[in-house]
Formats: C-alpha cells, structure tokens, sequence
C-alpha cells in the first residue's frame, strides 16, 4: 500500500534509491482510454468531460486546444492521442521525480516501432499499442513465428540484449548497443525506439508543457 502520492516520496527521499528504466509506446490509448474511462464513445458532446475524467482534474485551455473534440471524429483521435500522452507524461513524470531528488539514475524510452501485422485479427496490444514492446524486450517473437520480418528479429536482439544489461548493471548501456543517455528532463535523454521510417510516422513526442512539471513539485 502506498502511504503518500509519487512527488511527496520523492521530496522527502522515501523512494528505493535504484536505477529507474521506464517508457511508454506510441499507441497506447487505442488499448488503454476505453479501460481508463469506461467507455468507447468518444464524442464531441461528452470531450470536456472525458477530458478532465482522464487527466483528474478540469483542462486547461491550451490543453483542449491541443487536444480538440469539435466533431466526434476529432474528439475519437484526441482521446486517443491525449490518452498516449498522458501515459507518457506519467513516465516522464516519475523519471523526472528520481533524476531531481534521486541519486541513481533514470532512463526512459519512446517505442514507435510498428511491428509486422499479425497473421489474425489483433484485439488488443496492436500495432504500437499497450505492451507490444515487452515481446521485444524479452525477445519471445518465436512464440508467433510467422510474423516477423528481419528487422523484428533484430530489435527484438538489441532490446533483450538492454534489458538484461540493465538488469544486471543498473545501465542499459554495453557494447554494441546505441548510446542510451540518463534522462535530465530534456527531450534528447529519451530513447526513440524504431526504425527511420518508424520515427517519422510516429516518433513525434508530446509536448509535456500541457502538464504538470516535476521540476515545480
């Protein structure tokens, strides 16, 4: 049971002091809206609503702004969009807490890799959506195998490589991988995820000035 919110325990250094990897994907709210606001209707007439349901509290302006419901359509993309982000401030949010007041560091990651479609029809986890990177992280692709093009085959090499790098030093950094800069709050010290063609559709991170700051906590 948790005794206090996130930035209190981090303010008074009541956290487990150990390096922190942590991410989110590009996709998320196509899973994750429709269980976080019990619905998937997403119109126009109920935005505002959903909207504050989400984020707890009523929306800023500008964030409605960047995040507009005016149609049933644009509401749909936005919920979805704002879902994603929102997931991700939260890990930005937490990586932040612990690089201002923590001693070990942390480091956060952004998977925009679209995976080969799968072979069936995909209910939930598709494309770049909640959870798809864990099959890369623990390199298990042979569960579906033929699904994979080489280009998964070889992430899905380099991350379990990461990870256990990670687990075993508390870096995710080695030889042979990208350099993985600590995260300091910058946009730089985020590890994008994906291939070049990846990244210009989806690698695109949110604008996290919408949100509350770590650095004000």
């Amino acid at each position: 049971m948790l005794r206090e919110d996130l930035a209190t325990t981090y303010r008074l250094h009541h956290q487990n002091d150990v390096p922190l990897l942590v991410g989110w994907n590009a996709e998320e709210g196509h899973d994750l809206a429709p269980e976080l606001l019990d619905t998937d209707k997403f119109t126009a007439a109920a935005h505002h609503a959903l909207v504050a349901k989400l984020i707890g509290h009523a929306p800023s302006p500008a964030l409605l702004a960047a995040y507009p419901g005016a149609t049933d359509a644009q509401a749909r993309t936005s919920i979805d969009r704002l879902t994603t982000d929102w997931w991700g401030w939260r890990m930005w949010y937490w990586a932040g807490l612990q690089a201002s007041h923590g001693k070990a560091p942390a480091y956060v990651y952004y998977f925009a890799h679209r995976p080969a479609p799968p072979a069936t029809k995909c209910g939930y986890g598709c494309g770049i959506g909640h959870g798809v990177e864990i099959q890369y992280a623990f390199d298990n692709l042979d569960l579906d195998q033929p699904r994979w093009t080489d280009e998964d085959r070889r992430l899905a090499a380099r991350l379990s490589t990461t990870w256990a790098t990670f687990a075993r030093t508390g870096n995710p950094n080695g030889a042979g991988l990208p350099h993985w800069p600590a995260f300091d709050g910058a946009d730089a010290t985020i590890e994008r995820i994906g291939t070049e063609a990846d990244l210009k559709e989806s690698g695109k991170l949110p604008d996290f000035r919408l949100f509350p700051s770590f650095r004000s906590k």
